[in-house]
């Protein structure tokens, strides 16, 4: 073989080699269809167990749950972080 075979050869392998790059596997998590996902156990987020890191809540108390988003999305206001 001649170097100007190979150096095709190569670029063909390069080039169906970035092509392959391009698709997309499909992310699914378990309990998911192509298309619609299909979720089983959803709960409202007032129902789960608070995070260690989290503004406490009453489990299961919307209205709590409600304060602590409130109380938390107004730490990250810059405006009353700042003071102004």
């Amino acid at each position: 073989m001649n170097k100007s075979r190979i150096a095709v050869l190569a670029a063909a392998l390069l080039g169906l080699g970035a092509l392959g790059a391009c698709s997309e596997n499909p992310q699914l998590i378990e309990g998911q269809r192509m298309g619609h996902t299909v979720v089983d156990r959803d709960t409202p987020p007032w129902q789960g167990e608070p995070l260690p890191f989290q503004t406490q809540y009453t489990r299961g108390d919307e209205r709590s749950w409600e304060k602590q988003l409130t109380k938390r999305l107004q730490g990250q206001n810059e405006y009353i972080r700042i003071g102004g």
